[in-house]
């Protein structure tokens, strides 16, 4: 499951993050696909990487990267 308390889930999103390469842009269902061997709840993954500021998206929401 994914973790209720703050430092357990920033740990958690710190480890998911080494799946992605530094520097390369990755189409959101690209970003799914890596997220989905993670967690079945792979959106709120995504979500949470964004809003924790892990990574970043572009404005249409089609590119993501690691910030």
């Amino acid at each position: 499951t994914i973790p209720s308390k703050e430092k357990k889930k920033i740990i958690i999103l710190q480890h998911i993050l080494n799946r992605f390469d530094a520097g390369k842009h990755y189409h959101e269902k690209e970003v799914n696909e890596i997220l989905k061997t993670v967690h079945d709840d792979f959106v709120s993954l995504r979500r949470h990487l964004i809003e924790y500021g892990f990574m970043e998206r572009s404005d249409d929401g089609s590119e993501y990267w690691v910030k």
